[in-house]
């Protein structure tokens, strides 16, 4: 089943207790797993968040929470790709979180 959702327009996030407790959900992720997954397709829904030094600044890191397939995140910092983080099919669960923090309610994707 192929799900097709409009993604939501970008949001900034500005508030510095919120940015934090973003940056802390992220950087409390474990390490993925090692070992071969049989994972469910993906079709490369995402909620991305891109952290950067202010208004107009460069990013300095970007987090890439997968909603689908095996649903771990992707952290670039520094223009360096690290090693995955999550638990597999833990995705969604980063998502929700991270909307929360930031007072957020998309519906990313149904989960049919």
């Amino acid at each position: 089943m192929n799900v097709h959702v409009k993604p939501p327009s970008p949001v900034t996030v500005t508030d510095p207790a919120e940015v934090s407790k973003l940056a802390a959900l992220i950087n409390g992720l474990p390490a993925f797993p090692a070992g071969a997954y049989s994972c469910p397709p993906d079709g490369g829904a995402a909620l991305v968040l891109t952290f950067s030094g202010g208004k107009g600044g460069r990013s300095l890191a970007v987090a890439t929470v997968s909603l689908e397939g095996c649903e771990g995140v992707g952290l670039v910092t520094g223009g360096k790709q690290q090693p995955g983080l999550g638990a597999p099919d833990g995705g969604r669960q980063v998502a929700a979180q991270a909307m929360k923090v930031a007072g957020l309610s998309w519906d990313l994707l149904d989960p049919a």
